[in-house]
């Protein structure tokens, strides 16, 4: 089987020195890859500029089993760009895990409170005099809807993750439809920041896998048994697919 995972965060410039991003660190999209190559897998790792990295030996072999391929990216737009030309190029990918913790907006230009205007990403520095600033943002699409698009339509597996950061049941059910309301995901991987290990040491990693109709398929604690469950799903899926 051949995969693509996305892993890590975006980065989008303010100037030539500063950028927006977030707190994914791209460890469980560098885990999942690891264990996808173990049982076998060739696996296209796309991940962001400082992502945690899975331990390759060289040639991103691991052992003599499955491979793993890196590929970098920074922006929301270099993400766009680079899934696009690797679904692309290689027709043999026939599952998709969406991991990467994309920026839902971009700055697009800085205002200064005499009035003026920088546009966001130039290679200079913007001046620090100015007391306050505004950074003026645009809205990104959702990469995750356009993906069975980019792959032009072909027969594949296709996980979408959510992470959310609230107590409220609630509002994690309805963050969890609308993914799957919105998107075309066979997989749905539900987890919040609240239950997730904060450093390399602590496994806590509580997630919830859902099916496409919204069922609960399994429920786990660690990034272990999460690497474990989502993969034989995907097997399962994968064997139900070319039945």
């Amino acid at each position: 089987m051949k995969m693509l995972i996305t892993s890590g965060g975006t980065e989008e410039p303010l100037d030539g020195v500063r950028y927006i991003t977030n707190f994914s660190s791209g460890r469980t999209g560098a885990g999942f890859a690891e264990y996808a190559a173990s049982q076998g897998n060739g696996v296209v790792l796309l991940h962001g500029y400082h992502a945690v990295l899975p331990d390759t030996e060289a040639h991103g072999s691991i052992g003599s089993i499955g491979s793993i391929k890196r590929v970098r990216y920074r922006t929301f737009s270099d993400l766009d760009t680079q899934l696009q030309k690797i679904l692309k190029e290689d027709p043999e990918i026939s599952t998709i895990i969406h991991l990467a913790a994309v920026s839902d907006y971009s700055p697009e230009f800085i205002e200064t409170p005499d009035g003026d205007y920088f546009p966001a990403g130039e290679q200079g520095k913007l001046s620090s005099g100015p007391e306050t600033m505004v950074v003026h943002l645009r809205r990104n699409f959702k990469i995750l809807s356009r993906i069975r698009g980019y792959a032009q339509d072909r027969e594949l597996i296709l996980v979408g993750f959510k992470l959310t950061n609230t107590e409220d049941t609630d509002k994690k059910k309805s963050a969890i439809q609308e993914i799957l309301q919105n998107n075309s995901c066979d997989i749905l991987v539900h987890n919040d920041l609240n239950d997730i290990g904060t450093n390399p040491e602590d496994t806590r990693h509580t997630a919830f896998l859902y099916a496409a109709d919204g069922s609960l398929v399994s429920h786990s604690q660690t990034k272990q048994q999460l690497f474990e469950q989502l993969y034989t799903e995907i097997c399962r899926l994968e064997r139900r697919l070319h039945a």
